[in-house]
């Protein structure tokens, strides 16, 4: 086992190596300890940006715990907790292989490297089933909804798959859009209303979907300004002047992203099912297979660098870090080692594995009681051998005898003397 040196803590988690960090906080790839290893490897996402509210965002954590133990789906993270360590708020679920989606855009960017229509509606498509898998659940009443939906909180696996991570925290994640770094952060992604009331919405959701299917298809985000905003939407273009966005794609982006939140999809059911329409209706062909090849094609040095990394880890020894929470057992007496230089303990040790082995020893050789069937047969013999000697005496007896109901015989009570 590799001993884990030059690693920081965090709570219970040992910190394995960072992947970004943004208005929200940084993200990790990090590892939960228990006493005899990890118990998990999970990315966890702190936030820890100086100035952020984190009492509004804990006060989010008991939603966010439940919706994190009922809402089970293929495109929703797994394992979802939430904590406080060392005074931090954080968000940890459990690890798979992939690129943050946000570092994907910035990456697509910086190399010039267009994503594919296909491989745009399909991303945008698995992003709608997770936000409808939380609509099928319901909170006091109400459909669950994310309603903060940025690319920060999105993992794209390098195997193809699109998690969203977050639910239940939008409330204390909208609480600090008075931050200027969360307001460029948000701004691209969140529905006007949102931005303005901090409410969030089911039709809230569907403009966010609709941002991040544009940035897909444009390489870059929204524009901040409402004009050049409207411009965009009503005219998208695919990046690296490759021509404008298809029709049948343009029609479903700009009711997405309709400024009036009663023009566009009621929610993200409606738009993944005019995503499936554009998906399957025969003029694209996605696949999870072809948009694991292009994380492939994009990430292919990084993805073999952190296969051998996670295998490293995996075996690290976590003892000089792991510390119990507090609470928990202390050793037994008899696990607690001797001082150094000192053999008391271990005569002792020695002195009650030899009297426990005795006594073993005894209950297991010592000789056997009779059995009840054998008792109750020796009882019985006793009493015919009474009988027998009893009868052989008869011939000298003259008074009369009567059977008694077991077949012995007795006397009679004697006559009195006068």
């Amino acid at each position: 086992m590799a001993m884990a040196q030059g690693y920081a803590t965090f709570g219970d988690f040992l910190l394995l190596k960072k992947r970004s960090e943004d208005a929200l906080g940084s993200l990790w790839r990090a590892g939960e300890m228990e006493a005899t290893g990890f118990k998990r490897i999970v990315w966890l996402r702190r936030f820890d940006q100086s100035g952020f509210d984190r009492q509004a965002l804990a006060a989010e954590f008991p939603l966010a715990e439940e919706i994190g133990k009922t809402l089970k789906a293929t495109n929703v993270v797994s394992g979802a907790t939430v904590g406080k360590a060392d005074g931090v708020p954080f968000l940890a679920w459990d690890y798979f292989p992939g690129q943050p989606l946000d570092q994907l855009l910035a990456r697509v960017q910086q190399e010039q490297f267009p994503v594919a229509i296909d491989n745009c509606l399909l991303i945008a498509e698995k992003l709608a089933a997770a936000l409808s898998a939380a609509l099928a659940l319901e909170h006091q009443g109400e459909p669950v909804i994310h309603g903060f939906l940025v690319p920060h909180l999105v993992v794209l696996s390098n195997d193809g798959e699109a998690r969203v991570a977050g639910f239940g925290l939008a409330r204390g994640l909208l609480a600090n859009l008075d931050r200027v770094g969360m307001q460029e952060l948000a701004a691209p992604y969140l529905a006007p209303e949102v931005l303005a009331t901090g409410h969030p919405s089911r039709r809230g959701d569907v403009y966010s979907l609709g941002a991040i299917l544009y940035q897909l298809l444009a390489g870059q985000p929204l524009p901040a300004d409402p004009q050049a905003r409207a411009q965009a939407v009503a005219q998208p273009q695919l990046a690296l002047d490759e021509g404008p966005v298809p029709d049948d794609v343009a029609a479903v982006l700009r009711k997405a992203l309709a400024t009036r939140p009663e023009e566009r999809y009621s929610s993200a059911v409606d738009f993944k099912r005019d995503l499936e329409k554009l998906l399957y209706g025969g003029a694209y062909a996605p696949t999870t297979f072809n948009l694991a090849l292009f994380m492939d094609r994009l990430y292919r040095q990084e993805i073999e660098d952190e296969d051998r990394e996670l295998q490293r880890e995996k075996t690290l020894d976590v003892t000089p870090y792991y510390r119990p929470a507090k609470g928990a057992s202390a050793p037994t007496p008899a696990a607690v080692a001797a001082a150094p230089g000192s053999r008391v303990g271990l005569y002792v040790a020695i002195g009650v594995i030899v009297v426990l082995a005795g006594a073993v020893g005894y209950l297991l050789t010592r000789p056997k009681g009779p059995s009840e069937e054998e008792t109750r047969r020796r009882h019985l013999s006793v009493e015919e051998r009474g009988c027998r000697r009893r009868a052989d005496h008869r011939q000298h007896d003259e008074q009369p005898r009567h059977r008694d109901p077991d077949g012995c015989g007795h006397r009679s009570a004697l006559p009195r003397r006068k």
